[in-house]
């Protein structure tokens, strides 16, 4: 299927989930509330089904089942322990993935596709003419950054505020295809820096473990970790690239040495807001799968979903205590 993408493929499942009531209720014994993307799009998994009963189940799309090649995808393990499943156009008999397959009544993939071809060319047109009318977005993005003592960063923050400054290592590396591209950075996006992350779990071994969570263990219920803060600014200037000023000290020695963050952007010194005592467990799923991520890479661009979610969960700081917390933020722990 080199013609259609599979993009359009994960539409119609979405726009039809109705369609697979039946085989969900059998699986779960609930039907299908509502179906979103992940976000970005196209990105493992591709959709998550919300049931009736509050279950969310993700789902990965594919043409034929041969397709599915995310088995070495770090959230692999999270994807099966959560019941992930995938949606099929033709289900292959002599490929076992271990995983449960609903096939994708293709006529009916068909009929839908000649019905909504113009709405589908006309969306797409409109998105590529506002690139080409406008170099700035309407829409901010939300963006996802990390802060710890291990890393360097929460001494960090103190002269990126002096600054109204924030910068990312000179090899910062993306990922192919669905990575962070910082050249995306625009002025009246928003930064959210994490803050203290504290939490731990046992090991087979029987030995504690903090840091860098997998994923099976992130998404349990009784995972303890937490978030001291998410503090949330609005970005003030688009990426670029500069080693001037020098902004942070690093150590002469080791990973950071000689090291002046040079892809930069600036954002405003006073606060959108700050929420605390920010806890995984009471996070939804793809929340939690976003900022696992932010925890393995320290930046990436997230959702505002994932910011919103934030903001349910997590206590707002008042603002007249704003100065004091962000004088707290390196000396966390």
């Amino acid at each position: 299927m080199q013609k259609i993408p599979e993009i359009i493929l994960q539409t119609y499942v979405k726009d039809n989930f109705r369609e697979f009531d039946d085989e969900f209720f059998q699986l779960f014994q609930s039907n299908i509330d509502s179906v979103r993307f992940n976000s970005p799009k196209d990105k493992f998994p591709d959709l998550f089904f919300t049931l009736k009963n509050g279950k969310e189940i993700p789902v990965e799309v594919e043409w034929k089942t041969s397709n599915f090649d995310h088995e070495s995808n770090p959230i692999f393990p999270w994807f099966k322990e959560n019941h992930g499943m995938v949606m099929v156009g033709v289900k292959e008999s002599y490929v076992n993935l271990g995983l449960k397959e609903i096939k994708v009544d293709l006529d009916k993939f068909e009929k839908w596709y000649i019905q909504n071809a113009p709405k589908l060319v006309s969306e797409e047109l409109k998105e590529l003419r506002s690139v080409e009318k406008a170099t700035k977005r309407r829409q901010p993005k939300v963006w996802f950054t990390l802060l710890t003592k291990k890393g360097g960063a929460l001494a960090h923050f103190e002269p990126a505020l002096e600054y109204q400054t924030w910068g990312i290592q000179e090899k910062y590396n993306v990922g192919i295809g669905k990575g962070t591209r910082l050249q995306e950075i625009q002025a009246n996006d928003l930064i959210v820096f994490l803050a203290g992350l504290h939490g731990n779990y046992k090991n087979k071994h029987g030995k504690n473990v903090a840091g860098r969570y997998n994923m099976k263990e992130w998404s349990k219920k009784s995972f303890n970790g937490k978030f001291d803060y998410a503090l949330v600014f609005k970005i003030s200037s688009d990426y670029y690239y500069s080693k001037t000023p020098k902004i942070w000290k690093t150590s002469q020695n080791g990973k950071w040495k000689d090291e002046v963050f040079p892809h930069r952007f600036k954002f405003n010194k006073n606060p959108v807001m700050i929420l605390k005592d920010l806890r995984v467990k009471n996070l939804s799923t793809s929340t939690k799968s976003e900022l696992q991520n932010t925890v393995y890479v320290n930046f990436r661009m997230g959702s505002n979903d994932t910011l919103a979610d934030l903001i349910h969960y997590g206590v707002q700081v008042n603002g007249e205590q704003f100065s004091d917390v962000l004088n707290l933020i390196p000396k966390l722990q």
